[in-house]
C-alpha cells in the first residue's frame, strides 16, 4: 500500500508539517521519521525534555527541519498540537502513545477541537494484494450505533476519500442483517433511505444500495438468487456498517485472515488526523500520513 500510494499520488508543492503528540512511543516516532525520510512531510514532535533530547540526538543531524516542543504531559502535548493545527502552524496531527479517549475527546470537541459538529467518521481502507483495488469499511471507530443523519455523513466522508483515490462512480453497500426492509430493524430502514437518496442523485455519481446482507453484498450470484437487481453486489467499493462492532471486526478479518494491507483515515476534521490504531502495521501507518496529505 505504501509504495502504491507514493507512486500513484505523489505530493506536489510544499511539504506539510506533521505534528506528533505526545512523542512517547518509539514505534510511532519511527513512523513519522520514515515519512520524513521518504520526503513526505516536515516533523514536529511534542513531549518531555528527556525524550526530546533522545529524539534530537537520534534524528536531529539527519533532519534539519525537525521542530521539538517541550510539554510536561500528554494532555498538554495534545492541546498544543490541536492549537497549532487550528492556527495553521501545522497541517496534520498524528496520535502518539496515549489513550484514545483522551486524544479523541480533545480532537473531536466541536468548539475547542478539530471537528465540525457531527462531521467525523473513521474509514478503514484495505487494498487487495492481487489487483491493488481499494475497499473501504466505515464507520469502524467513531460512531457506536450511527443514526440515519450520521450515516449520511459517513457516506459523504467515504465518497470524498474515494474521489481522492480516483475511484470512479463508487459503489456503496449499506449493510444490515437482512436484504429486505423490515420496520423493526432500524438498519434496514436507514439503508433503504440512503439508497433512495442515491437514486435521486443526492450522492452524485455514486451508487448506494441497501439494505444488503454480507451474502448479497459480496456475491452477485447470491443477489440474483434473492432477486436483487443491482450493479453493487460483488463489486463494492465502500461498505457502510450498521455499528462499530461489526465494522471493526469486518476490517480486522480482512486484514488478518484476508491478508489485505490496512490503513485508517479519520475523516471530517478541519485538517487531517491520524489515529494510532494498534493492529495497523508500520508501513501502513506511514501510508496513513500519505493519505492525510491527500486530504489537505
Amino acid at each position: 500500500m505504501l509504495n502504491y500510494l507514493r507512486s500513484k499520488f505523489p505530493r506536489r508543492g510544499e511539504k506539510p508539517k506533521v505534528i506528533l503528540a505526545p512523542a512517547k512511543d518509539q514505534n510511532v516516532i519511527d513512523v513519522l521519521f520514515k515519512a520524513v525520510e521518504l520526503d513526505i512531510c516536515r516533523p514536529v514532535i511534542t513531549g518531555n525534555r528527556e525524550l526530546l533530547a533522545e529524539v534530537a540526538q537520534k534524528y536531529g543531524p539527519a533532519v534539519s527541519e525537525l521542530e521539538l516542543l517541550e510539554q510536561p504531559g500528554d494532555f498538554e502535548s495534545i492541546k498544543l498540537a490541536v492549537s497549532m493545527i487550528k492556527d495553521n502552524r501545522a497541517d496534520i496531527l498524528v496520535q502518539g502513545d496515549t489513550g484514545h479517549n483522551d486524544f479523541l475527546n480533545l480532537v473531536l470537541d466541536p468548539e475547542k477541537g478539530l471537528a465540525r459538529k457531527n462531521s467525523c467518521s473513521y474509514i478503514s481502507l484495505l487494498m487487495s494484494p492481487k489487483d491493488n483495488r481499494f475497499t473501504m469499511i466505515t464507520d469502524t471507530f467513531i460512531h457506536t450505533l450511527p443514526n440515519l443523519q450520521e450515516k449520511y455523513v459517513i457516506v459523504e466522508n467515504a465518497l470524498r476519500l474515494a474521489s481522492m483515490l480516483k475511484i470512479d462512480k463508487p459503489k456503496v453497500a449499506v449493510l444490515a442483517a437482512i436484504e429486505k426492509v423490515n420496520p423493526r430493524i432500524v438498519s434496514t430502514v436507514d439503508a433503504a433511505v440512503l439508497s433512495k437518496m442515491s437514486e435521486r442523485k443526492q450522492f452524485g455519481d455514486a451508487i448506494v444500495e441497501g439494505p444488503l446482507d454480507i451474502d448479497c453484498a459480496t456475491s452477485r450470484e447470491a443477489a440474483a438468487r434473492k432477486k436483487l437487481d443491482s450493479v453493487v453486489p460483488g463489486d463494492v467499493d465502500i461498505y457502510v456498517v450498521p455499528n462499530v462492532e461489526s465494522g471493526y471486526a469486518f476490517s480486522q478479518m480482512l486484514a488478518f485472515i484476508g491478508k489485505m494491507p490496512h490503513a485508517g483515515v479519520l475523516a471530517g476534521t478541519v485538517k487531517p488526523v491520524v489515529v494510532n490504531v494498534p493492529f495497523i502495521g508500520f508501513e501502513e501507518k506511514v501510508a496513513e500520513i500519505i493519505l492525510s496529505t491527500m486530504l489537505l
